[in-house]
């Protein structure tokens, strides 16, 4: 399934800010991806294994990382959610619902 170029540049672009994060703050030694395509949605989710996200930074103004993939993710049609583990590390979860295609019927 071909996906929507802006929804697929969306995707790049959380992908990337996720990584980013990753990169400067998470002290990770693992990173692990998924991405999963189907005719109704597409989901993402990016987990590390590092110190983990605080509620406090998830919620913060300042975090514009973080603001930003969720932004993305709303201008798409889609929610971004944000999650620490008890054991440390972080996930970020991307779920968008694709629009509905017209079934051509001959």
């Amino acid at each position: 399934m071909k996906l929507d170029e802006g929804i697929a540049t969306g995707l790049f672009r959380i992908f990337q800010e996720a990584l980013t994060n990753v990169a400067r703050h998470s002290n990770a030694s693992i990173v692990e991806t998924i991405l999963a395509v189907n005719d109704q949605e597409v989901t993402m989710s990016i987990k590390d294994n590092g110190r983990g996200i605080t509620d406090e930074q998830i919620q913060s103004i300042k975090s514009l990382g973080l603001l930003g993939m969720r932004e993305r993710a709303q201008m798409i049609g889609g929610t971004c959610d944000i999650h620490p583990f008890m054991d440390g590390g972080t996930e970020v979860r991307v779920r968008i619902v694709l629009p509905l295609r017209d079934a051509t019927i001959s």
